[in-house]
């Protein structure tokens, strides 16, 4: 799966995430109008920290199913992106999560995902 928004997303984080992010080449959305979150305690390299989405499944057909990526950045270990298809960028980047998730019964879902991959490195 082609991701083209990587181009669009990468600057915005380099630039610390101030203001809203740009609208995403279709079929990629932003899932929460809170574009930029941050976790609640200090970053530890050794734990993994989950950061919170409100996320709106309204209109999707109950069992659909969804992608879910964070991107994380930290001044010290400024985003890259490795690839222009998902599963490559995923596997490459330690700046990227994924998270697939099946529509539920309710339409309106608010659930930890983890943002920051045991293997990345936060100085």
């Amino acid at each position: 799966m082609p991701v083209p928004w990587t181009s669009i997303v990468a600057p915005v984080l380099r630039a610390g995430g101030i203001g809203p992010l740009p609208a995403l080449p279709a079929p990629w959305k932003v899932a929460d109008p809170i574009t930029f979150r941050h976790p609640a305690q200090p970053l530890d390299p050794r734990f993994p920290v989950a950061v919170a989405f409100d996320v709106d499944f309204t209109g999707a057909p109950v069992g659909s199913v969804h992608l879910l990526v964070a991107a994380l950045h930290s001044k010290a270990d400024q985003v890259v992106f490795d690839g222009s298809e998902l599963r490559t960028l995923v596997l490459r980047s330690r700046h990227v999560a994924l998270r697939s998730r099946r529509n539920p019964l309710t339409p309106h879902l608010e659930e930890p995902m983890c943002c920051i991959p045991r293997h990345a490195t936060i100085a």
